[in-house]
């Protein structure tokens, strides 16, 4: 887990169920929650004009999901739903940065979480392709 469930709990934290291909939220809103998956796997994606889909990622048990929009306030670029049966902690977000801000090694904790996952996603994207060289 990113954050202990027992923390997120204690601080507000809910657990709400998620069926198979239910929305978690939709592309062009804002984030209003930390969200943390319990159990199950989730998907987040968008789609062209064209209708195909383009996966951003699937977050599975003890990840969480699109944490750094919490800080940034930028709308969702992408749709994220249930794959599968999933638990979800929800931690509203004035809530998480209270948490935040009591407690720094957390932040810390999620940086190096965050910053992992985007270290991942530039190596895949440079396999895949998408990223070139400039010459």
């Amino acid at each position: 887990m990113v954050i202990n469930e027992s923390v997120l709990m204690q601080n507000g934290g809910e657990i709400v169920e998620y069926q198979s291909n239910e929305s978690i939220f939709l592309q062009d809103t804002h984030a209003k929650h930390y969200l943390q998956v319990k159990s199950g796997t989730t998907k987040m994606v968008s789609y062209n004009l064209d209708g195909k889909e383009f996966l951003y990622g699937l977050p599975y048990d003890g990840h969480c999901i699109v944490e750094s929009y919490l800080f940034s306030g930028k709308k969702y670029p992408f749709n994220a739903s249930a794959v599968s049966r999933c638990e979800i902690i929800k931690l509203e977000k004035s809530k998480f940065i209270d948490l935040m801000e009591m407690t720094p090694k957390l932040l810390l904790d999620l940086f190096a979480y965050t910053s992992e996952r985007i270290h991942y996603k530039n190596i895949m994207l440079g396999c895949l392709g998408i990223i070139s060289s400039v010459e």
